[in-house]
């Protein structure tokens, strides 16, 4: 089974193993919110949803008065310096996305772009970043890959997306467990307090042995995990 359609701003997929959503307007890019239905357990993603896109980052720090300066130093953002290349944000203002949708005998595909239209440091704006979506049949998990094309030279380019690890929780009740292919699996007790992102559980490349797959999966209530892997290069 594969079926899709759109109904205004929203692009709704199912396959025989999972339902989608895509919002191709407001909060956009990725897999929406709460959307992504597992029908053999009935379980749900429980984050601000799936390849959630952001921004173009660098490593460096900007100066404090700087208009476009990327804030550190807090539980949000943590005390790793960076500083923005482009912008704005893609998920919360870029508001309306160009989308397309192709459906072939074995696979759904949704494909969204668009260009960022602030740059800093004296750069130009207009890198272009896409997006591609790929549902197969008869599988509980989904593809997702992106493309930045920049027009701007920046070394060691980053873009910013939002992981299956960024959930909503109230001190670790919507989850059990928590499970890092380069860690381990980690109890939703060590999630009571807050802490910056980058203060535990952090890996770090050349530090830390490289996995031949990078996992981030939590495990929800009453017991269904929900994963995303990352392949290495």
């Amino acid at each position: 089974m594969l079926h899709y359609e759109i109904d205004g701003a929203v692009i709704r997929i199912e396959t025989d193993c999972l339902k989608a959503e895509i919002h191709t307007e407001g909060y956009v890019s990725g897999v929406s919110a709460g959307t992504l239905l597992d029908k053999a357990t009935g379980a749900r993603d429980l984050g601000f949803g799936l390849s959630i896109v952001d921004f173009l980052l660098e490593e460096g720090q900007d100066e404090p008065d700087d208009p476009h300066a990327y804030r550190c130093g807090d539980a949000f953002h943590g005390n790793i310096s960076k500083r923005y290349v482009e912008l704005p944000q893609i998920c919360t203002q870029a508001r309306k996305l160009s989308f397309e949708v192709r459906q072939a005998p074995r696979f759904i595909a949704v494909r969204q772009w668009d260009n960022w239209t602030i740059a800093t440091r004296g750069r130009t704006p207009g890198s272009l970043w896409a997006q591609t979506l790929i549902f197969p049949e008869d599988t509980r998990y989904f593809f997702s890959t992106d493309r930045v094309t920049s027009v701007n030279t920046v070394q060691d380019l980053a873009l910013r997306v939002d992981m299956p690890g960024h959930l909503k929780h109230d001190q670790g009740d919507s989850f059990s467990e928590i499970h890092l292919s380069y860690h381990g699996t980690i109890s939703n007790t060590e999630f009571l307090e807050n802490f910056p992102p980058d203060a535990r559980f952090r890996y770090v490349r050349g530090r830390d042995p490289l996995p031949e797959r990078m996992i981030r999966a939590y495990k929800t209530r009453p017991g269904a995990w929900l994963a995303g892997m990352t392949l290495n290069p």
